[in-house]
């Protein structure tokens, strides 16, 4: 016998009285049941859809985390990035600095330089002038005459103011009052072409 035909049997024509109320309490009975397997499938569906949403916002939650990495570390190699163009711009700043410096200071070393050539030159000059004026003071005796000595004058002032006009060293100095020592102490030895006291 199957299911069908005990139901059948129970609310068929020959069953007795209380088969009825049998049918109708084990269809009450199968319905709870299918109302509690449904409620049961429903909360595990529900179970289900809350572990796919958890699933999902942690998802999202590490989503948002890893943005939140990415956009801390852009801005922190930015920062580092205008830390290094700053440092790049102070040392760069820094060198131009000692570059105009630099630049002064050759400026000035030119200055005190043309300066000091100006002063030699000047000297110079005046060397040349009060020679000049030395041996115009003499009465030069014969055989040295005044146009070897203006002859002499003219090399060495020739060579004083050649070029820019002024020695290239101290040692050319040294070497030109050498010289014009050596002409004095010739104009000094034609006026007086003996020593005091000889006969």
């Amino acid at each position: 016998m199957t299911w069908g035909d005990f139901f059948d049997f129970l609310i068929g024509a020959k069953a007795p009285w209380w088969s009825a109320l049998l049918a109708l309490y084990l269809g009450y009975r199968f319905s709870r049941r299918t109302a509690k397997d449904q409620r049961t499938d429903d909360a595990h569906d529900r179970e289900k859809e809350r572990a796919h949403a958890l699933v999902l916002v942690e998802a999202e939650r590490q989503a948002a985390v890893q943005r939140l990495a990415v956009e801390v570390e852009a801005k922190e190699r930015a920062a580092e990035v205008e830390a290094r163009r700053a440092r790049v711009n102070a040392e760069v700043e820094g060198m131009r600095a000692r570059q105009r410096d630099a630049i002064a200071a050759v400026a000035d070393l030119r200055g005190e330089i043309a300066a000091s050539q100006g002063q030699r030159k000047a000297m110079s000059r005046d060397v040349i002038r009060s020679f000049y004026a030395q041996v115009s003071a003499y009465e030069v005796p014969f055989p040295l005459d005044r146009r070897s000595v203006a002859d002499g004058l003219d090399a060495v002032s020739s060579f004083l103011i050649q070029g820019s006009g002024y020695p290239a060293s101290e040692a050319q100095l040294q070497a030109i009052d050498t010289r014009l020592a050596d002409l004095t102490k010739t104009l000094e030895e034609a006026y007086h072409p003996y020593p005091e006291g000889d006969d």
